[in-house]
């Protein structure tokens, strides 16, 4: 019994030493590290991980892999702040790097820029992104940006070319991953009818076409 204690003490003091190493390596190479009990290997896209930040850079948040495992994006925050429909928003940046070399990460547009939303609306200021997510394939990558009053845009970006896409109004952002609808996005949206406003779960394409309704949400 004495020596079975002596190898659970050693397991112990082992997993801390190991812990140690591995936050040691996240620092020296400005990878944002997987908040506890998060693992890397389990993070696909849409499944967002617990926050996290580097220690170089706090204000890094939301790292996520794609599917793939090449890819890593995470948002970098800001102090300065941009209007959206329901406020003044942080100034958030995606930045993307290759999963090997984390510390080279580069941004995926300009801090304070604009994109295009298609609607009446006009043009959009990137910011207050609270999901990023990468298409089932690894060569987009999804987001939902602070935008009108009472909803957000989900907007896209083409990993290859850099082009940047509004798809939908949206307050959620997801991937279907089985079934009917596998790799199409899962969207909560705010709507109106004749009794009101409502909030839905819908079914929309990557090209922005709303397919089904599937369940109200409130």
């Amino acid at each position: 019994m004495q020596f079975i204690g002596e190898l659970m003490a050693l397991g112990n003091v082992l997993s801390i030493i190991s812990a140690v190493v591995v936050s040691a390596f996240c620092f020296i190479n400005g990878m944002p590290a997987l908040a506890e009990g998060t693992s890397a290997k389990k993070t696909s896209a849409g499944s967002i991980p617990a926050k996290a930040r580097s220690a170089k850079n706090p204000d890094d948040s939301k790292p996520v892999y794609s599917p793939d495992r090449k890819k890593l994006a995470f948002i970098r925050t800001s102090k300065d702040v941009v209007s959206a429909g329901n406020g003044d928003v942080p100034a958030d940046v995606i930045y993307l790097a290759d999963a090997n070399n984390p510390g080279a990460a580069q941004p995926l547009f300009k801090k304070g820029g604009k994109f295009k939303s298609g609607q009446q609306i006009g043009e959009i200021n990137f910011g207050g992104i609270e999901t990023v997510a990468f298409s089932p394939d690894s060569t987009k990558l999804y987001f939902l940006n602070a935008a009108y009053a009472v909803s957000g845009a989900i907007v896209e970006i083409d990993l290859k070319t850099r082009a940047i896409r509004y798809v939908i109004d949206g307050n959620s952002l997801d991937f279907e991953k089985a079934g009917k609808f596998k790799g199409n996005l899962l969207v909560a949206r705010h709507k109106y009818d004749d009794n009101g406003a409502y909030n839905v779960l819908c079914v929309v394409s990557p090209a922005g076409k709303e397919l089904k309704e599937l369940k109200r949400l409130d």
